[in-house]
């Protein structure tokens, strides 16, 4: 590893602050230094003598047909061993659905468990919306608890040393192109690029035009998504020792050097190189990847499996047309860093019994279950040992993401998350559609941060 990076937690470090912050966090009944009241049908968890689930449980995810097909699998058999619970799940298409979770929540007509993003449950644990993840809830000490998952997993569902969420869906960025396409513009279709400046090089090799419309992009940005965008930009920033904030989130930190080199390869891609196009993302990056007008791409290890799917298996591992290699880093790298989330089961303020939703989580988050997603859907539960499991190598971006943990870095918790990522994703917007450059997306904005992280 070139270099070290500021957001990273050691485990031990952190399982300790995590423990003390969440029994503290418990007591008040919200996000550690907060004394918010809980009525008494949204006490904090305890585990009684011979607890027996029982009841009623709504389960509120968003729309991901590998996933949540598998995820409905686990619920008729949670219920088959559970005959007393229902558990009712609403699948939300993804637009829609972190907008509907929060104002449902907040109006007391939400979930009782939610499938929450990483990036968003600082904003969900700054409003009491959820309930601490107390370990005695699942029947285990909070210390049994925290050992079954990666201490570098945690920060992501955790907010100012408190444990909010049971980790799932743990993704890493890595990089997915089209063999074929490789194969065709007389590329190795083995030897992908490792530095984006090769990047450049195979992407103008691959892209193919009507004159000055790129009709194949050699590489896509994902351009409208603002996770994804945010995630893209941390990465090549964080690569070249720079922030997208400052270290307590509280003012915009791209107007470095780090930050204007990358937005400036971000934005020249297309300005520059013409080999990305703003207009190609629509509907979606991975629709573009699968219908064949992108050659390569950044994502995580759900791509191989959601791309197969698009594709009935014609751009597929198994095919051997899919190809998939660690996130390509500068020449003049600093650090060895991609950037990561998850997300997580998060039980909500709305729960009429916050002890069943926990045990469901639980259920949902052991090793058995975790490898059945890991394998159907590419979607990472880590626990220890998850990384010797078969699962991890049940094909080439599940071992990739076991393998590139250590160099993962997440985004910076803050209650305003979506304001950064939304006013990045504009800014790049603006500059790729209008011809601006990386350090006018840079100065306005860290102008913007100033006003919305006041």
């Amino acid at each position: 590893m070139a270099g070290a990076d500021p957001n990273r937690i050691a485990r031990r470090t952190f399982l300790g602050g995590l423990a003390l912050g969440a029994s503290a966090s418990v007591l008040a009944g919200g996000p550690a230094g907060a004394a918010r009241a809980l009525s008494p049908r949204r006490r904090p968890w305890s585990t009684p003598s011979g607890y027996t689930p029982s009841g009623s449980l709504d389960v509120w995810v968003h729309e991901s047909p590998p996933t949540n097909a598998l995820l409905e699998t686990l619920i008729a058999e949670y219920q088959s061993a559970n005959p007393d619970v229902t558990v009712n799940l609403l699948a939300i298409p993804y637009a829609d659905f972190e907008t509907k979770a929060l104002t449902s929540t907040a109006a007391d007509d939400g979930p009782d468990l939610v499938k929450l993003p990483s990036w968003s449950l600082a904003d969900w644990a700054d409003k009491g919306l959820l309930v601490p993840m107390d370990g005695a809830a699942l029947g285990e000490g909070a210390d049994a608890i925290l050992s079954r998952f990666p201490g570098a997993v945690l920060p992501g569902v955790s907010f100012e040393d408190t444990l909010y969420a049971l980790p799932v869906d743990y993704q890493n960025l890595m990089l997915f192109y089209n063999k074929e396409h490789f194969s065709e513009a007389g590329l190795d279709p083995d030897a992908p690029p490792t530095t984006w400046e090769e990047v450049i090089e195979a992407g103008e090799a691959l892209s193919q035009r009507d004159g000055d419309t790129v009709t194949r992009a050699g590489y896509l940005w994902w351009y409208t998504t603002p996770i994804w965008v945010y995630l893209e930009v941390d990465t090549l920033v964080s690569q070249l020792g720079g922030t997208i904030l400052n270290e307590d989130g509280t003012e915009g930190n791209l107007s470095s050097d780090a930050g204007i080199q990358a937005l400036n390869y971000y934005v020249d891609m297309s300005n520059t190189h013409n080999i990305a196009s703003f207009d190609l993302v629509a509907p979606s990056v991975l629709d573009a990847f699968a219908g064949g007008t992108a050659s390569m791409l950044i994502s995580g290890s759900f791509t191989g499996p959601s791309i197969a799917a698009r594709t009935e298996d014609a751009l597929s591992y198994d095919a051997g047309t899919l190809g998939v290699a660690t996130i390509p880093t500068w020449t003049d790298n600093t650090a060895d860093v991609t950037a990561a989330y998850s997300w997580g089961w998060g039980v909500t303020n709305n729960a009429d019994d916050p002890l069943l939703a926990g045990h469901f989580a639980d259920f949902l988050t052991q090793p058995e279950q975790a490898d059945r997603f890991f394998t159907d859907a590419g979607v990472a539960t880590p626990y220890e040992g998850w990384d010797t499991s078969p699962a991890a190598t049940a094909n080439p971006g599940n071992q990739l993401l076991v393998e590139q943990v250590d160099m993962s870095t997440y985004p910076v918790q803050t209650p305003k998350f979506a304001n950064v990522m939304t006013e990045l994703t504009n800014q790049i917007g603006t500059a790729v559609t209008g011809g601006g450059t990386g350090e006018q997306v840079a100065e306005a904005f860290d102008q913007a941060m100033r006003r919305a992280l006041r």
